[in-house]
């Protein structure tokens, strides 16, 4: 094996360790988000628009797709950065990423959409956009326009809304 391969077969295995160690951070705050959401269901008497199990798949499957994004841009990645905080919210799933000097919010509802708002610092920036789960090119699109404001933070203020349709 030369240096060039040992060099590859290293990085490759660091990032396998970050994606298991990312999913394994992803799944325990699931895990939360769905104990929130089952306790407030057993302590009211009101209805309460729970997540379905459609929004926790896609909330994997859109994590799972822009960790991998993140990794193709850096085997540099803080996890404590790209791990979202994860939320339960009235009917699905909220995401928040507060990297310094903005925020990052996406909601997933189990809908087929996905929502994303993010605030950088001095400049605005607004897109939506509605289309199906199965049209790959766009969404890796919009992953990779997040990936890249979650790797690359800068001190400009940058302000993003997508809604982007699974």
């Amino acid at each position: 094996m030369t240096h060039l391969e040992a060099h590859s077969q290293d990085t490759m295995n660091m990032r396998l360790l970050k994606f298991k160690e990312f999913n394994s951070r992803i799944e325990e705050q699931l895990d939360e988000a769905r104990e929130e959401m089952d306790d407030v269901c057993n302590e009211t008497t009101t209805n309460v628009n729970i997540a379905s199990e459609r929004a926790f798949q896609h909330t994997r499957e859109f994590l799972n797709e822009l960790f991998t994004t993140i990794l193709s841009l850096s085997s540099n990645v803080n996890l404590t950065e790209a791990v979202p905080e994860i939320m339960w919210l009235e009917g699905g799933l909220g995401l928040e990423w507060r990297p310094k000097g903005g925020i990052i919010t996406v909601s997933i509802y189990g809908d087929f959409k996905i929502y994303i708002v993010a605030l950088m610092d001095d400049s605005n920036y607004d897109f939506s956009a509605k289309f199906p789960l199965d049209d790959k090119n766009i969404l890796l699109s919009y992953i990779k326009l997040l990936a890249n404001m979650i790797n690359t933070f800068t001190n400009n203020r940058h302000s993003v809304r997508l809604c982007v349709s699974l």
